[in-house]
Order: C-alpha cells, then sequence, then structure tokens
C-alpha cells in the first residue's frame, strides 16, 4: 500500500479548487468569436461590412462577462453553503 505525502494532497486539492474555474477562458472566447461569426455572416449577406460583426462582437462580449459573473457569484454561493 502507497502513503501519498502531504504535498500530494496539497497538490490536489487546489487542482480540485481550481477545476471549476479553468474553462472560463475559453468559454468567454468562444461566445465572442461566435457571435463575431454570426455577425461576419451578417454582413456578408446584408453588404453592411464592419456594422454587424461589431455589433455582435460587442453583444458577444457583454453576454460572456454577464455569464461570468452569474457563474462565479453562483460558485461563490455554493461555496459559502459548504463552509457553514
Amino acid at each position: 500500500m502507497k502513503l501519498e505525502k502531504k504535498s500530494d494532497k496539497k497538490v490536489g486539492g487546489a487542482y480540485s479548487e481550481i477545476g471549476p474555474y479553468a474553462s472560463f477562458g475559453i468559454q468567454f472566447a468562444v461566445t465572442i468569436l461566435l457571435f463575431m461569426a454570426v455577425g461576419w455572416w451578417l454582413d456578408g449577406q446584408l453588404g453592411t461590412t464592419p456594422l454587424f460583426i461589431l455589433l455582435a462582437t460587442l453583444f458577444g462580449a457583454v453576454g460572456g462577462f454577464y455569464k461570468l459573473y452569474r457563474t462565479l457569484m453562483d460558485l461563490d454561493e455554493k461555496r459559502k453553503r459548504e463552509e457553514s
């Protein structure tokens, strides 16, 4: 039977704590890129080159920030409930 070191437990605990936060950057970037792609497609269809790509990118950034904020607040509430 293998004995675990205290440092191994600390490392494992740290990874389990940051796990929920690890995908936020990718999720934020993908949201913006998807909205940008829709804006690019609309501009191609309507011939309004910079208009919809700028609006969609802005809308994607706002939506991404909102989703990030809500997820962080939900995780914070969950952490507070577990502590009490």
